[in-house]
């Protein structure tokens, strides 16, 4: 019913979809796929890597070149690259000076913004083309180590930024792949609990958004469809669940507005009987407990505890006969080994190849696996319950309804412990 929670291979799947990193890289390359040193230096250089952005990883040894490729082999390789780009044309182009880069168009110097190639560049008011981070009109970009501007996810100083389809730096909530991220003031993703608008969400490490139940140090949560952290009660796919102030699940016994009511970690709020330790309650629909009052012919106490009238229990020697019988019936038609055991308070136990399956004694019988229902109305005949009930309709009836009564028998179904009861004269 809830607790949707991520395993490793899900984390994984996210990491490498909704975040970058470098196995989300397309075509990944290695050093050994290059046929020389000159290809690697072409490929490092049209795509505008450097020390801080190595997608592809083949920095090994973060020195700011690819594939061992030595520094002065490749500022041999740049120089080679700036005469053949400065000698395509003597008035416009880029052209390095000074061991920077700027762009003549019919001689004259630009700045600004610069867009050729299929790319947009920054050059400053000198005309110097910029890298790495920029503010301009009051938004910042970011612009790669070969000054192409950069969108999408980039990673910065060890923190993720992203960058819109204009390049500019996003701030709050941004949707990205069908996930919501938060970036704070300066851009940066952030992970964990944050507060925006009044209202407090959870960031996954890599920044999604969660939704839904959460394990978080611990402690249960739940996020409905728009990320918020829910509080107070909570009615989910028709059961109700209690959050306290700081979003944690409640649990257990719960005093809300002078009532009581009974919480579980996985079924909710309690309604109907219900055993909790060594006694039973009663809770109505709306989870309230109930006190002083008589409900099902049962006395219910002050304190909500009900109070059983003691009822002799014995099994007559002729009784235990016919449940032996009934025993010996079903291990020879199933492998599996039915045994008994008698008390001296009249009661008879059953086991299952070794674990507990039910008791019985006149006038009661219980099992814990319904699905033995067979094996437990042929217990409640054998102990002498009304023959003129039909037990086979009474179970279906219960089944359906979770539970059935005709006048002489009582059949209780509960679809949670998964387990079925007969109850007939004393105790009916």
């Amino acid at each position: 019913m809830k607790k949707l929670f991520f395993s490793l291979a899900m984390l994984f799947a996210i990491l490498t979809i909704a975040t970058p990193s470098k196995a989300a890289i397309a075509g990944d390359k290695d050093c050994g796929e290059f046929s020389s040193k000159t290809a690697v230096m072409d490929f490092w250089y049209k795509n505008g890597y450097s020390k801080s952005y190595d997608p592809h990883d083949l920095d090994r040894d973060n020195d700011g070149l690819p594939c061992e490729v030595s520094a002065g082999e490749y500022s041999s390789y740049v120089k080679s690259k700036t005469t053949t780009t400065t000698t395509t044309t003597s008035n416009t182009g880029w052209k390095a000076i000074n061991g920077k880069w700027y762009y003549y168009s019919n001689g004259v110097k630009k700045t600004g913004w610069l867009y050729t190639g299929g790319q947009w560049y920054f050059l400053d008011a000198n005309g110097v083309m910029k890298t790495g981070w920029v503010k301009s009109g009051g938004k910042w970009y970011f612009l790669n180590s070969n000054g192409t501007m950069k969108t999408g996810w980039v990673a910065s100083g060890g923190k993720w930024y992203y960058l819109n389809t204009d390049g500019s730096m996003a701030t709050g909530w941004k949707l990205v792949s069908g996930s919501w991220y938060y970036l704070d003031a300066n851009g940066v993703m952030k992970t964990g609990w944050i507060a925006s608008g009044g209202k407090w969400y959870y960031l996954s490490s890599n920044g999604k958004m969660l939704t839904g139940w959460a394990t978080i140090s611990n402690k249960e949560y739940y996020f409905d469809a728009k990320g918020v952290m829910k509080t107070g009660w909570v009615n989910l796919e028709g059961t109700w669940f209690y959050f306290n102030a700081n979003g944690s699940m409640k649990t257990g016994w719960f005093a809300y507005s002078g009532k009581w009511y009974y919480l579980d970690a996985e079924y909710g709020m309690f309604v109907g009987w219900n055993d909790i330790g060594e006694n039973t309650y009663f809770f109505y629909e709306n989870g309230v407990m109930a006190v002083d009052t008589e409900i099902d012919g049962i006395i219910i106490g002050s304190d909500g505890v009900a109070i059983f009238d003691e009822i002799e229990t014995t099994i007559p020697d002729e009784l235990k006969q016919n449940i032996d019988e009934v025993v010996a019936r079903y291990n020879e038609y199933y492998s599996d080994e039915m045994t008994v055991e008698y008390d001296e308070e009249g009661w008879a136990t059953f086991y299952k190849n070794g674990e507990y399956l039910g008791d019985a004694t006149v006038g009661l019988v219980y099992g814990s696996d319904g699905t033995e229902y067979d094996f437990f109305a042929g217990i409640a005949m054998a102990l002498d319950a009304p023959y003129g009930v039909d037990i086979s309709d009474l179970v279906q009836e219960a089944w359906a309804a979770g539970e059935a009564d005709n006048g002489e028998m009582r059949v209780v179904s509960d679809d949670i412990e998964g387990s079925i009861a007969f109850y007939w004269g004393e105790f009916y």
